[in-house]
């Protein structure tokens, strides 16, 4: 009797299995991605695997998890996590050549509440870049305290691409306002957390306009003094002119005024002076 023996060379797989906390947060902008870390199999032969993740609780909204690339992967859309829980996931890799290979692990991760929403206020509401804004935050509350802030600038009118942080020496607490000087014409954005690492994002938009430019100002005080000296002159040229004047007087009077204007104001008086004193010389030419 022959008897034909296949012996396969194989072990039980061992792996990790590896996340972001960031992403597990309530509050995260992102889905939370949980990775099989394979460490004595090839990630690529995971076909040869059966690969079952498990999450308990499971989700209020179960559509919102899957697993993806052939179970390399499971994902939660970010904000399907409930506030306050603590969650468990369970990872079982099975060989499909031998059912007894077989391996599983588990991580566990809590959920904890964010603050809650009081207001965020940005006073003035408008102004120039290098003069002084004020944030002002009232009635938050927490059940993980302490609840702080930190402050931003952005790169877009938007406000969508967070910039630099703006307060260096630290997050402000809640209860503190807190005074910058602003240097962007974009809006900023206000980010309140707390102990929990819980954060919520706020996107402020006061009016914030670049200074005007001084040579501006100068050439509207000269666009003023200009309207000035024309009603000086005007008023000039509106003087009562002395009736008896001497006619040297009036030839240094003609001699010395630039207003065109004067100059025949004071030619009149001097030919009706002339007249008077020689009336002959009013007599038509021949």
């Amino acid at each position: 009797m022959n008897v034909t023996v296949t012996w396969y060379n194989l072990s039980a797989p061992k792996f990790s299995i590896d996340f972001d906390k960031q992403q597990t947060l309530i509050t995260s902008d992102q889905n939370s991605l949980f990775y099989l870390e394979a460490n004595n199999f090839a990630i690529d032969n995971i076909y040869s695997y059966d690969v079952e993740w498990t999450l308990e609780p499971e989700l209020d909204s179960p559509d919102n998890r899957s697993v993806l690339s052939g179970g390399r992967v499971m994902q939660i859309i970010k904000g399907s996590f409930a506030e306050n829980t603590e969650y468990t996931v369970t990872l079982t890799v099975t060989s499909k050549k031998l059912d007894k290979l077989t391996n599983t692990k588990k991580v566990k991760f809590e959920t904890l509440a964010p603050p809650v929403g009081g207001s965020v206020q940005v006073n003035p509401l408008q102004g120039y870049v290098g003069e002084t804004f004020t944030i002002i935050l009232n009635d938050w509350t927490s059940a993980n305290l302490p609840i702080e802030y930190n402050v931003y600038t952005t790169f877009d009118q938007a406000g969508s691409r967070k910039g630099l942080l703006v307060n260096d020496d630290g997050p402000v607490p809640v209860n503190e306002p807190f005074q910058f000087r602003a240097t962007r014409t974009t809006p900023i954005i206000v980010s309140v957390f707390d102990a929990s690492g819980e954060t919520l994002e706020y996107t402020l938009n006061p009016q914030i306009s670049l200074p005007p430019d001084p040579k501006d100002d100068e050439k509207d005080g000269d666009s003023e003094g200009g309207s000035g000296d024309n009603e000086d002159n005007s008023t000039d040229d509106s003087e009562e002119i002395d009736d008896t004047p001497s006619p040297q007087s009036l030839l240094v009077k003609i001699s010395n005024t630039e207003s065109l204007r004067q100059r025949v104001n004071y030619m009149n008086v001097a030919i009706k002076t002339v007249q008077r004193l020689d009336p002959e010389s009013s007599g038509t030419p021949q």
